[in-house]
């Protein structure tokens, strides 16, 4: 595996102006790249997508993050995010998250007060990488 990207059983998801890829590299390990201005339509999509793995497999509560290229979430999907978060508080393990804009930090502030200490933000894409390669060696 080179770096941080999408493998396997890719789920895409597009909307006006966002367009986010979401995987499952390994057992217990949730993946997402996400790019432009997340709205509650998509949001809403991908923590339905996730449910639904979680309900045929184990709970993904290894979370990768790749938020880069993200400008902003609408209030909707702020919410979204909060609202699903919480109610997995207790299956989550770690929050991994690279990102960049100021924007999209604020947005993310919420979730991070709320879940602690389990989220790690990296401001750069080598300790984010890095830390991924590492959760997937030791999944397999």
């Amino acid at each position: 595996m080179r770096g941080f990207a999408p493998t396997g059983d890719i789920k895409e998801f597009r909307g006006d102006n966002c367009d986010v890829n979401l995987w499952f590299p390994a057992s217990g390990i949730v993946a997402a790249s996400l790019k432009g201005h997340i709205r509650a339509k998509v949001a809403t999509a991908i923590y339905a997508e996730i449910d639904a793995y979680a309900a045929k497999h184990s709970f993904p509560g290894i979370c990768f993050g790749d938020f880069e290229e993200l400008t902003d979430f609408d209030w909707e999907a702020r919410m979204a995010l909060v609202r699903w978060n919480m109610k997995h508080r207790t299956e989550a393990q770690r929050f991994h998250l690279l990102m960049r804009s100021p924007v999209v930090q604020l947005a993310l502030r919420v979730v991070s007060i709320a879940l602690g200490d389990l989220v790690v933000v990296h401001e750069n894409r080598a300790t984010f990488e890095a830390a991924y390669t590492a959760a997937l060696a030791q999944r397999h």
